[in-house]
């Protein structure tokens, strides 16, 4: 990148990622890839989990953001 791009993020998202980063430790990214440390997850990891464990054309990864904001909406008091 030619220039930094910052993004403010809310307490409750640094929270999670500390967390994320006593897993993944020293790694440079919070998302490492399984093969090489030095590298971030790819973007096809989480597709590919789930058609490992059965979910292939049940779920994809995208659709989680859609999944929570529904979640939330129908917990509203």
């Amino acid at each position: 990148m030619k220039r930094e791009h910052l993004v403010p993020l809310s307490r409750q998202s640094i929270e999670v990622i500390e967390a994320a980063r006593q897993i993944s430790g020293d790694a440079p990214y919070v998302f490492p890839n399984a093969r090489w440390f030095s590298k971030p997850m790819t973007e096809n990891a989480i597709g590919y989990l789930y058609d490992r464990v059965g979910f292939h054309g049940k779920h994809v990864p995208h659709g989680w953001p859609s999944l929570a904001c529904c979640f939330m909406r129908t917990r509203r008091g």
